[in-house]
């Protein structure tokens, strides 16, 4: 169910109106992908996610196991999301278990989910999207709409 979700949220334009957020800048990314290429997660095995791709003519590829490397955007954006918003939340956990030393995200944690959702959002759209890679090279908004412009998404 997730991963019909993701995927449904990705294709449909972004009306975040019911979620009462204010932005500073619009979100206009939408669009069917030609192929998703997933990991080897149980979310993405499953008939009922290759029936909605068969139906909606969107490719289903799967990665190699044990080979982060071959999908190194998706782990790469991981990182920064990792680095650039979640490191500072209160009731995180960590990737290391020494990091995490008598420090309990159970108590610890202090934000609604709803807060977190908001948060995100605005992280996505007002920061990530709208700010360049490290080598001042890309910004995420400006290559979407490049983008958009040579292959307008399909109706």
């Amino acid at each position: 169910m997730s991963a019909a979700k993701a995927i449904s949220h990705a294709i449909k334009p972004k009306k975040l109106d019911h979620l009462n957020i204010k932005l500073q800048n619009e979100w206009p990314c939408y669009g069917k992908f030609e192929s998703l290429v997933v990991d080897n997660g149980a979310e993405f095995w499953s008939k009922s996610l290759e029936h909605a791709c068969q139906a909606t003519g969107i490719n289903i590829q799967y990665n190699p196991v044990r080979k982060p490397w071959l999908k190194p955007f998706v782990e790469r954006f991981f990182g920064m999301i990792n680095q650039y918003f979640l490191s500072e939340l209160l009731g995180k956990t960590f990737s290391n278990i020494l990091e995490k030393e008598e420090y309990n995200p159970k108590k610890d944690a202090i934000m609604r989910f709803s807060t977190f959702v908001e948060e995100f959002h605005r992280w996505v759209v007002d920061i990530y999207h709208q700010d360049s890679d490290s080598r001042d090279t890309r910004i995420p908004i400006k290559q979407w709409r490049r983008g958009f412009e040579i292959y307008p998404p399909s109706k």
